[in-house]
């Protein structure tokens, strides 16, 4: 019989995340670690801004929902919950306009679960607020393991569900369209080399295709008016990246000689997209 391993948690979390502004926010801002964070709560989150501005504060992440308007906020405390972080989240929140609240913490006190609970109980469907704790765990002398442990989330779990707008016909066309990509997506062995891991299917008629870089990312887009479909690469948040892809203009056209409009089309140059920035960003 095969030996197995002992499953163990880590305790010092501080020697992973020293200081939690510098460390484990920057660390969780990443779309492959906001994507654990997604996993667990159900929910596809998409960063808009770490360290975002609340008057002379900062809240540590700023994000929204995939495919909706609504807003998140996401307050880190790697200690024990106290009064203080208590008080950010419902401040952040307020002037964030948030309807979702996330709240990670090293261990939850029970006074503060009972808070959260109370919350959820007293806000309406638009509200939903979650207190996480995050843990290591590792098994002998394996790589270290993050793993959102779920305290509290709200009392019907279908509140965040029933807040969110039925799909249209048009949004029902684009979530056939874009799960048929994935379906072929997953069969394509060259895709798969370089894209492990593919966001839920959008009800819009573009699609962010990640590659694990957080601040530039693959899209597909497609337009039945212009029966159209487009693959590129989005930039949203570093000027340094886009004057280097700006400026390696013929790298890019060398890379893109042909074009066909069906999902390996789409999977084709989502991946010469991926190899031609590893070329530029070193």
């Amino acid at each position: 019989m095969e030996n197995l391993g002992k499953l163990e948690k880590v305790n010092d979390i501080r020697k992973v995340w020293p200081d939690e502004a510098r460390n484990f926010t920057c660390w969780l801002a990443k779309e492959e670690n906001l994507a654990i964070l997604s996993d667990e709560i159900g929910l596809t989150l998409e960063l808009i801004e770490r360290e975002s501005p609340v008057g002379s504060f900062n809240v540590d992440i700023f994000a929204k929902v995939q495919d909706t308007e609504q807003k998140v906020i996401i307050e880190n405390q790697l200690e024990q919950s106290d009064h203080d972080h208590l008080g950010k989240v419902l401040t952040y929140a307020s002037n964030k306009d948030a309807e979702i609240l996330i709240w990670i913490v090293k261990r939850a006190r029970q006074e503060h679960q009972r808070a959260i609970e109370w919350l959820n109980q007293h806000t309406d469907d638009k509200i939903s607020v979650f207190m996480i704790e995050i843990e290591l765990w590792k098994i002998e002398d394996s790589k270290l393991a993050p793993r959102f442990n779920i305290v509290v989330q709200p009392d019907a779990w279908d509140k965040i569900q029933r807040s969110t707008d039925p799909a249209t016909g048009s949004q029902l066309f684009c979530m056939e369209f874009w799960n048929e990509f994935q379906d072929y997506a997953s069969t394509d062995s060259v895709f798969s080399q370089y894209y492990t891991r593919l966001r839920k299917p959008s009800k819009q008629n573009a699609q962010d295709i990640p590659f694990g870089n957080p601040d530039l990312w693959t899209f597909a887009k497609f337009d039945t008016r212009k029966n159209t479909i487009t693959c590129g690469i989005y930039i949203p948040y570093s000027k340094k990246h886009y004057e280097q892809i700006k400026n390696s203009q013929q790298i890019i056209d060398k890379s893109f000689p042909t074009e066909k409009e069906d999902f390996k089309w789409i999977c084709d140059n989502a991946v010469k997209w991926k190899k031609v920035i590893d070329e530029i960003i070193k």
